[in-house]
């Protein structure tokens, strides 16, 4: 009962997180070459990391400005170039041009390796936490100031106000 309560929950907060950072490729990821900032990360993310996409090089299959298709040199991509275990110095793409776990990082997701390194590491956790509840209660310190602050102002009495009720 217990773990299917802990996968459950984890999954109530896993599968958002993993849904926008896949709406994320499909939108904005441009390949290698991309200069936004989605594709830089995704680039980045996938050679440190060793890995590719949030779950697979799948999440990539439906990106709209994904340029995998080089029709002039013949060369259609099957995963990006940074899922390459190492990356093409020349116009060599091979490693992306086919799944072969020898060559790509095709079927290892990114985001269980974040998230073992995040979550599972108290000097990294904490602090989030700790920045976390510090934050939630700085709003909740604003919210009641603001809404004593407009109470307040509704109780003003004016002259001339008939319609004031006096309590006996």
């Amino acid at each position: 009962m217990r773990l299917k309560l802990e996968v459950s929950f984890d999954n109530e907060i896993t599968d958002p997180v993993k849904d926008g950072l896949k709406s994320s490729i499909q939108s904005e990821y441009q390949g290698f070459n991309g200069t936004n900032f989605e594709s830089i990360a995704w680039n980045f993310i996938n050679q440190k990391f060793a890995c590719c996409g949030v779950e697979s090089y799948q999440d990539f299959t439906s990106a709209t400005d994904w340029l995998y298709n080089y029709t002039g040199k013949g060369i259609i991509l099957v995963t990006p170039l940074s899922c390459c275990q190492s990356l093409p110095t020349s116009d060599n793409f091979t490693c992306a041009e086919s799944l072969s776990s020898t060559v790509n990082n095709y079927n290892t997701g990114c985001f269980n390796k974040l998230w073992d390194i995040v979550i599972g590491n108290p000097a990294i956790t904490a602090p989030v936490i700790s920045l976390c509840l510090l934050m939630q209660t700085l709003f909740l310190a604003t919210t009641i100031v603001l809404l004593k602050k407009k109470s307040h102002k509704k109780r003003k009495i004016r002259p001339g106000n008939s319609d004031i009720a006096w309590a006996s």
